[in-house]
């Protein structure tokens, strides 16, 4: 989140009404949850695949090519994301 702002039900409402008008309904994701960090490559990539792997409940061997790899403690027993 940018200095300032707070992550709030009306930011969701508008991350959900964007995603819907600038692109459709399937698109729109049925959770939207805030944050603390994203992992990212020492390219710079953001790296989804470890992020799915860790809210599977899956190891993520590969740590060494993330930049910040502490941030996949981030995603383990995120509540709202059990048995989804």
């Amino acid at each position: 989140m940018a200095s300032g702002h707070a992550f709030q039900p009306d930011l969701v409402k508008r991350i959900h009404d964007t995603i819907h008008v600038g692109l459709s309904v399937r698109h729109v994701p049925s959770l939207i949850l805030e944050t603390k960090g994203i992992p990212y490559t020492l390219n710079g990539k953001k790296v989804e695949v470890a992020v799915k792997q860790i809210i599977a409940g899956k190891a993520v061997e590969q740590r060494g090519a993330f930049s910040n790899p502490e941030a996949l403690h981030l995603y383990w027993d995120i509540p709202e994301l059990q048995g989804f």
